[in-house]
């Protein structure tokens, strides 16, 4: 990869979250998640454009049900 392909996808990356919004975290849009139990993600960008339930644990996982933020 050359430094200028590199410049280049940085750029697009940042002009990518700079003009990211609701509609595009509702394209496509989740209804569930499921993640391990015994290891906590961050949710902060999740919990931005979604709203989780308490989840219900599953086996090693735990299930949430989510939905868009109005």
């Amino acid at each position: 990869i050359t430094p200028e392909e590199f410049r280049a996808q940085v750029a697009a990356y940042l002009d990518y979250v700079k003009t990211f919004n609701r509609d595009g975290a509702a394209s496509p849009s989740l209804s569930y998640l499921i993640v391990r139990a015994d290891r906590e993600p961050d949710y902060t960008n999740l919990n931005r454009w979604y709203q989780r339930d308490n989840g219900e644990r599953i086996g090693g996982f735990v299930l949430y049900r989510v939905r868009l933020r109005d």
